[in-house]
């Protein structure tokens, strides 16, 4: 059977403490983390395939900021093996810009203007 705690035992007061200095804390850091991380590599983040960056939108902002990248909102045109695709044609940036294919098979026209009027709210 455990013992009862003693009224003098505060131990789980310092678990308290510590958790709220170290969240807000980790609250500062984290972002600072983020923006180092992503600007070293947020540029393969944003030219690759990715569900996450089809489905959310925070990547799909980034790719709207940086001036160097043009978001190509599509369906499967962009996820098919095909020649010259958009992506793959302009890979090599001959143009000064990169392409950030946004799209998934099946992608219908209100879907992806739901996408895009997403970035503006």
């Amino acid at each position: 059977m455990p013992q009862p705690r003693s009224p003098l035992d505060r131990s789980h007061l310092f678990a308290a403490l510590l958790a709220l200095v170290s969240l807000p804390a980790l609250g500062l850091v984290l972002p600072l983390g983020l923006s180092t991380f992503g600007g070293r590599r947020l540029e393969k983040l944003l030219v690759m395939h990715s569900t996450h960056k089809d489905t959310g939108i925070l990547l799909q902002r980034m790719a709207f900021r940086d001036p160097h990248m043009l978001p190509v909102y599509g369906s499967s045109e962009l996820t098919l093996a095909k020649p010259n695709r958009v992506d793959k044609f302009f890979a090599s940036a001959p143009t000064g810009f990169k392409v950030c294919p946004v799209g998934a098979s099946a992608n219908t026209p209100l879907m992806i203007t739901q996408k895009v009027a997403a970035l503006k709210a």
